[in-house]
């Protein structure tokens, strides 16, 4: 019943903050990830889980690709809102970096990090900078973060305790450029567990409705809210220990 816990801690949240949508990425990593395989998390949800929802739960993809499910409440205090759970991918590069996209979890492994900025930007996704200043082999060349800043639309700000200094490098690093060329800061919990669920989160602010006419328009409109700062990151650490 993984998906239907996910749903009740979205709702939850929803309860909490007195909204009326909320819009949770659920993260594959993996060398390779076949569509409906365990390693694809959304696919794999809806293909298996979500038959099994219970009745006051209406639940449709916006696409035959998996990667937006639109759950709606039907009843109770709850009736009519939704959560959208939205395909994303810690894809994997060639020089053992990290990059996070939100979108889709069909983006190839193993390019080079110019080649996955231009396979993204070409399909639409969203590219957030992921691991950007934290220790290790994971971390991003400056350099290159430099160079590649216009081709990105955020920069990840984790709620992992591990990468609280590289959050603040994070931030310091984007308020050297002038506010135009600034990418949004994006809260992520990285969360491994329903506890850590929400412990960071971004609330949208936009008079515009969220469009699910289709998969492309919705990742499209939120691509545009990102980009335009339409939103405020709201960062709180994980728990140490779970």
């Amino acid at each position: 019943k993984l998906l239907e816990g996910i749903l009740e801690v979205c709702f939850s949240k929803l309860h909490r903050e007195n909204a009326d949508i909320a819009i949770c990425a659920l993260t594959s990593e993996e060398d390779e990830i076949p569509r409906g395989s365990i390693h694809n998390r959304l696919g794999y949800l809806i293909e298996n889980q979500r038959s099994k929802l219970p009745h006051y739960y209406r639940a449709n993809t916006l696409s035959d690709k998996n990667n937006v499910l639109v759950v709606e409440k039907t009843i109770g205090e709850q009736k009519n809102k939704k959560v959208i759970l939205v395909a994303s991918q810690t894809v994997r590069l060639k020089d053992g970096k990290r990059h996070l996209v939100f979108g889709s979890d069909d983006v190839p492994n193993y390019l080079s990090f110019e080649d996955t900025l231009k396979y993204c930007k070409d399909r639409g996704l969203v590219s957030i900078a992921a691991y950007a200043f934290c220790r290790g082999s994971r971390k991003i060349n400056r350099e290159i973060l430099e160079k590649s800043l216009q081709s990105m639309d955020a920069i990840e700000i984790s709620a992992q305790p591990a990468m609280w200094l590289a959050n603040i490098k994070a931030i310091k690093f984007n308020l050297q450029f002038p506010l135009p060329s600034q990418k949004p800061s994006v809260a992520d919990s990285d969360a491994h567990t329903f506890r850590g669920a929400f412990a960071s989160y971004n609330c949208l602010y936009t008079d515009s409705d969220v469009d699910l006419s289709s998969e492309n328009s919705f990742i499209g409109q939120q691509k545009q809210f990102i980009q335009t700062h339409q939103f405020l990151p709201v960062f709180r650490m994980q728990p140490l220990f779970d």
